[in-house]
């Protein structure tokens, strides 16, 4: 590109200003696009990611509760047939 030497000092001076040779501008062109749709996938992506987690958290939270209470009832089954033996052996 013929730019002079003052207009690139401006230009370089410009944030939001960028410009490229012919076939860079072809790409970038095409490229910026691309990943424009991939921020937008990967934000979907993590809201599922999310979700799921939640559902899993929620899923073992449960499952928690049902074996502890499993673990209370076997337990307690377990110590009364303890105090029956006890019983049994203490009247003989």
């Amino acid at each position: 590109m013929n730019v002079s030497d003052e207009e690139y000092k401006v230009l370089q001076k410009l944030d939001n200003c960028h410009w490229f040779c012919k076939p860079c501008d072809n790409n970038i062109g095409q490229l910026i696009p691309t990943i424009g749709k991939l921020n937008e996938r990967l934000t979907s992506l993590e809201h599922e990611m999310s979700q799921v987690k939640n559902e899993f958290k929620s899923k073992i939270a449960f499952k928690h509760i049902e074996l502890e209470t499993k673990m209370d009832k076997r337990f307690q089954e377990i110590e009364d047939k303890i105090q029956t033996c006890r019983q049994k052996h203490s009247y003989r």
